[in-house]
Order: C-alpha cells, then structure tokens, then sequence
C-alpha cells in the first residue's frame, strides 16, 4: 500500500459517504498504528469546539469505533475527556451512539484507571447517560472478575447517598446495574429509594420488578452487560446513514411460510376432555370419579383461580425448587419455605403495574378485585398465624425476617381497603391488630 492510498482512504472517511466506506475501512484496519495519530487529532479537534464542526465531518466517530474495535488502552483517557461534555455538545458529537455503542467502546479501551470511572460518576455536570455508560463498565469489570464485589457495591451506596437533582434516573439505572450483577446485598438500600421516591419508575420500574430482576439470569451463564468481544467498526454498516442495497432482501417462501403456520396451528394445546362421573378417577385410585374426587372440596389456592393460571402470574417470580446451577443465587439461599409461600400469595394478588420494567410488557392495569381479595386474606392467615406462634411483636420485625417483594404496610393498607369496601367488618377488625390505616 502507498503513502498516496492510505491518504486518500483517511480523506475518503473524513466526511460523511453515502455509501458504507468498506474498502476504505479494510485498508485503514490493516494500517491501524498509523491511522491512530489522526484518530487522536479528529478527537481533539472536535472536542474543542463541537459547535463549529461540520455537520458532514465523520472522522471522529469513526475514530472511537476503531480505537474500541483495537482495544487501544492509551486512548481511554483521552476518550473519558472527550465525552466528558455537556450533554448538548455531546448530542451534536456523537448522537444516538451516545447510547448506542459508547459503553462497549469505554469497556475496550480501558487502561484500569478505576478512579477516572468513578470520578466521571460522580461528576453531575456531564451528560448522564455517559454516566450511565460507566456504570455498565464497571459492572462488567465485576462479572469479569476484575473488579470486586465490595469495591463496587461501595460505589452504588455511595451514589445512592447522594443528594442532587434527577438523581431518581441515575438511580435507577444504578439498580439496573445492581440487578445484572445480582448484588443482593444491595437490596435493603434500593428498596430504601423506592420508599424516598428516589427512582424514576419509567426506568427501573416498582420495587417487585427490581427483586425479580435481581434473581433473573439469561441463558448464557456468562452474562455480559456489554460487548466484551472487539467493537467492530463494520457495525455501523446497516445504519440508516449508510445507504442499503435492496436487492439484499429476500423474498417471503409462501411455501414454507404455510409450512410453519400448519406447524402452529397444530402444536396449539388440545381442548381437555371432560372428565365423565362415571369415568376412573383421575387420580388413580381405581374407582369411579363421583365415588372419589368429584365431591372433594377443593384446596384454597384451587378455588381463587386454576394452576395453570397461576403459573402463568408467577411466570417472573424468582425460580423456586429448580435444579440448581453452580455460581447463582436463588431464593431460597435468603428465605425459607414458608416465606416464599407467602410471598408467592402476594406476588399473584399485588403483581400487576401500569409500568414496565426493563423491556416486560406493561401489564393491564385492572386486576380482578375478587382474586385480589382471596390472595390477600389468605395471605392475612399465614402472616397471622406465625406472627402468633413466633410472638413477632411487630410487622417491622416481620419486615426485617420475612418479607421479600411487598412490606406488610403495603399489601395490608390493600386488604384493608378491598375489606372495607366489602364490608366485612370481622377480618377488618383482625387487620387493624397489626396495622392501622
């Protein structure tokens, strides 16, 4: 390669190409040491004056995306500098890829300079969603290994601690981190923020999606919250900036589209056949179903809604009784059995929120009154019968040992009401022994 094609390669990506520069980046990944020096110039040229760079000047994008993709640890700092701006002048720099790509960029090219992470943290004044993006990298660096648990969990605490405006997204996206990282420890103070009203709910969503993302892994093991492979400057490819060949796209098979929906319709759950009074008893015991099952009452979960439908609400719960994997937390390694029995009652009649969490659909904000009332009560039972045989003096001790999703000032201040509007005054009366409205 010439001096001449290498020149004209960095001229060709300086501005804006309709076209995806391909050829130009193929020769410029194969002379990357020598590339760097005008990388490091277009960052500092438009870091100076971000106002005055044109709008079709595209060298400096293209430079974070190379230095990440080459895991250049000398430009970490400068990097940190560069976006360390207001947030108006970062929007005219970088745009979407503020949240887009800049996390995985600051992941790959850092040079283990925790205290310039954290100090951009701290910092208010720059634009929060490249704090936001720090907060990513350090998570990563604890699920790699290289950060500790301690160190980072005293850096949440210290945020959490703090006292400034809009400090309720910051927040929350400090939980989201929490919750990637599964910091149970943690806990206690983010449900201390919800209780302040330090969260934006938008963000993070109520306090029982936070516990149930806490306890929520995905199918990989190895859970990344971020690119840990090289940031590839090829990725852009596809954006709409670039211009798309068309002739890429392919045609539907009408064929094997009518394939798989015969696939689904016939994989669609069989109507259950009613059982017969004469028929066997389903339960194996040999005799017909009107002289076994048919007349038995039916358990107190069975009668407020079928097991299929609970399921189906306890789909997020936090798993319980599963086969266990080595290096996760579950459950019941904090609470015991009858804890969680409770919980789970209340998880099913309190679950359902106007806001979503994490990319959860948002549920239907009606719930059905009388499912709620049953769960509620007998709930009630349980709590009540071992505040009683424990002789727990108050539902903040009960709090502090059993509660997981809801505190008990949460769901009895619902019972009350659902007790109240149906007038039954006897229960109302047991509830006002713990908790008065």
């Amino acid at each position: 390669m010439s001096q001449l094609q290498f020149k004209e390669a960095m001229e060709h990506i300086t501005y804006h190409t309709p076209a995806f520069p391909q050829e130009e980046f193929d020769l410029i990944r194969q002379n990357f040491d020598k590339a760097k020096t005008f990388f490091y110039e277009a960052l500092d040229y438009t870091h100076a004056d971000p106002e005055s760079v044109p709008d079709e000047y595209e060298l400096h994008f293209y430079a974070l995306l190379f230095l990440g993709e080459f895991k250049d640890r000398d430009s970490f700092e400068k990097i940190v500098e560069y976006v360390s701006v207001t947030a108006d002048q970062l929007d005219l720099l970088l745009g979407d890829f503020v949240t887009e790509g800049l996390k995985d960029v600051i992941y790959n090219t850092y040079n283990g300079n925790l205290e310039l992470l954290k100090n951009t943290i701290r910092n208010k004044d720059i634009c929060i969603y490249v704090r936001s993006a720090m907060l990513k990298v350090l998570g990563q660096l604890y699920l790699d290994g290289t950060l500790a648990k301690e160190a980072l969990q005293n850096i949440f605490k210290e945020l959490f601690a703090a006292r400034e405006d809009e400090q309720a997204e910051m927040n929350s996206f400090a939980v989201e981190v929490s919750c990637r990282c599964h910091l149970v420890e943690l806990l206690p103070d983010i449900r201390k923020l919800y209780d302040e009203d330090k969260i934006d709910l938008f963000v993070s969503g109520w306090y029982d999606d936070c516990l149930d993302y806490m306890f929520h892994y995905y199918e990989n093991s190895d859970l990344n919250i971020l690119c840990k492979s090289s940031v590839s400057a090829d990725q852009i490819k596809s954006w709409a900036m670039f211009e798309q060949n068309s002739k890429k796209q392919t045609k539907v098979d009408d064929k094997k589209l009518a394939k798989e929906l015969s696939k689904n319709l016939s994989s669609k759950p069989q109507k259950k056949r009613k059982i017969g009074r004469n028929d066997p008893c389903p339960c194996g015991s040999g005799k017909k179903y009107k002289n076994c099952c048919l007349n038995k009452p039916k358990e107190v979960m069975s009668q407020i809604e079928s097991d299929e439908e609970r399921e189906k609400r306890l789909r997020d719960y936090p798993p319980v009784g599963t086969e266990r994997v080595e290096g996760r937390i579950y459950l019941e390694d904090y609470f015991d059995k009858e804890s969680i029995e409770t919980d789970q009652l209340l998880y099913l009649a309190l679950k359902d929120r106007p806001v979503s969490f994490f990319g959860t659909n948002v549920s239907n904000a009606y719930m059905n009154e009388k499912r709620k009332h049953a769960y509620l009560l007998e709930a009630f039972d349980r709590f009540r019968d071992r505040m009683q045989k424990e002789q727990i003096p108050s539902i903040e001790a009960y709090d502090k040992k059993y509660s997981i999703h809801y505190l008990c000032k949460e769901w009895m201040a619902e019972l009350g009401a659902l007790l109240k509007k149906s007038g039954d005054i006897n229960e109302r009366e047991e509830l006002l022994k713990y908790y008065n409205e």
